[in-house]
C-alpha cells in the first residue's frame, strides 16, 4: 500500500504520461513520432510511483499510437511507391533523343526530339511541309500531359511539382522550336520572295508567271508567324500587280505591234490594189490597140503598112501576155494580204 505522498505523486505521474501520451497521439504519422515515442517510453521506465492500473492502462494507450503510426507509416509508404510509379510513367512520356530527324517525327519520338533540339535543319522544301501541324501535335500531347499530371490521383504533392517543373522547360523548349522554326522558314520564305521578284523583273510575263505561282504555292504551305504570313501574302498581292501590269504591258505592246503590222499590211494592200487598177488599164489600152491596129491591118492597101501593123500588134501582144502575167502574180500577192489580214 502506498502512503498519502506516495498516491498524490502517482496520480501526479499518471497525468504526466497521460499528456505526454495524447501529445504522441498528435504525432502519429508524422516524422517527429519516434523520437517523441522514445521520450515516452524513457518515461514509463524513469517515473515512479505509478499505479499498476495507471501504467496497464497508459501502456496500451501507448501501444495503440505505434499500431496507428505503423499502420499510417504503412499506407504512406504504399502511397509514396504508388506516386513514384505514376511519376515514372509520365517522365517516360517526357523521354527525350535528340538524334530523332525532324522529317521522320512522329508521336512521342517527336514531342521528345522537338522539345530537346527543336528544327534547326529545315533546307529542303520536303522538311518545311507539315511543321505548324508538327509543332500543334507536340503542343497537343503537351497539353495532354499537363492534364494527365494534374489529374493523376496517385500523385503526391512534391510529385506533382517536379513533374510540372520538367513540363514548364518542355514547353520552354517547344517554343524555343518554334521560334527557331518561324525564323528559318521566314528566311526561306524570303529567298522565294526575292527569287519571285527576280523573275517578275527580268524574265518573260509567261515564265515569270510559272516562278511566281510556285514560290508563292510554297511560302503559302509554310508555318510561318501570323504577322510574317500577312507581310508575305500582301508583297506577293503587290508582286502580282506589278506582273499584272507587265502582262498588260506586253498585250499592249502586242496590239500595238499588230496595229502597225496590219497598217503595214492594209498600205500594202492598196498598193497592190492600185498597182491592179493600172496594170487593167494598161491592158485594157494595149488590147484596144491591138484591135484597132487589126482594123488598119485589114485595110491596108500597101505591104509596108501591112508589115508595120503585124508589128506593132506582136509587140503589143508581147505587152498584153507580160501584163496578164503581172496581172495574176499581183491577183496571188493581194488574196495573200486578204487572207492575212482576215486571220
Amino acid at each position: 500500500m502506498m502512503n498519502a505522498f506516495d498516491q498524490q505523486t502517482a496520480e501526479a505521474n499518471a497525468r504526466k504520461l497521460s499528456d505526454e501520451i495524447d501529445h504522441l497521439s498528435g504525432l502519429v504519422g508524422k516524422r517527429e513520432y519516434v523520437d517523441e515515442a522514445k521520450s515516452v517510453q524513457q518515461l514509463f521506465n524513469s517515473l515512479r510511483p505509478l499505479a499498476r492500473s495507471d501504467r496497464d492502462e497508459l501502456w496500451g494507450r501507448y501501444q495503440l499510437c505505434w499500431d496507428q503510426h505503423k499502420e499510417i507509416r504503412a499506407k504512406q509508404a504504399q502511397r509514396r511507391e504508388e506516386s513514384e510509379q505514376a511519376r515514372r510513367e509520365i517522365e517516360s512520356a517526357m523521354w527525350i533523343d535528340t538524334q530523332v530527324d525532324p522529317a521522320e517525327m512522329s508521336g512521342t519520338d517527336m514531342l521528345v526530339a522537338v522539345a530537346s533540339a527543336g528544327f534547326s535543319t529545315l533546307g529542303r522544301p520536303q522538311d518545311w511541309k507539315g511543321m505548324g501541324a508538327k509543332l500543334a501535335g507536340v503542343k497537343g500531347q503537351l497539353d495532354e500531359l499537363e492534364d494527365r499530371i494534374r489529374n493523376e490521383s496517385r500523385l503526391l504533392p512534391h510529385d506533382r511539382h517536379e513533374l510540372f517543373g520538367k513540363l514548364h522547360d518542355l514547353r520552354d523548349q517547344l517554343f524555343q522550336a518554334r521560334d527557331s522554326t518561324w525564323s528559318e522558314l521566314h528566311d526561306q520564305a524570303e529567298h522565294l520572295y526575292n527569287e519571285a521578284y527576280e523573275a517578275v523583273e527580268s524574265m518573260a510575263p509567261r515564265e515569270a508567271a510559272e516562278v511566281f505561282k510556285r514560290n508563292q504555292a510554297l511560302v503559302n504551305s509554310l508555318y510561318l508567324r501570323p504577322s510574317d504570313k500577312q507581310k508575305f501574302r500582301d508583297w506577293f498581292n503587290e508582286l502580282w500587280q506589278k506582273l499584272h501590269w507587265r502582262f498588260d504591258e506586253q498585250r499592249r505592246e502586242q496590239e500595238q505591234r499588230h496595229a502597225d503590222w496590219r497598217e503595214r499590211q492594209e498600205t500594202g494592200l492598196q498598193r497592190l490594189q492600185e498597182a491592179h487598177g493600172k496594170l487593167e488599164d494598161f491592158i485594157e489600152r494595149i488590147e484596144q490597140n491591138i484591135s484597132a491596129n487589126e482594123d488598119r491591118l485589114a485595110s491596108a492597101w500597101s505591104n509596108d503598112y501591112v508589115e508595120r501593123y503585124s508589128a506593132w500588134i506582136n509587140e503589143d501582144q508581147e505587152k498584153l501576155r507580160d501584163a496578164q502575167e503581172s496581172l495574176a502574180e499581183l491577183n496571188r500577192k493581194i488574196e495573200d494580204a486578204e487572207n492575212r489580214l482576215r486571220s
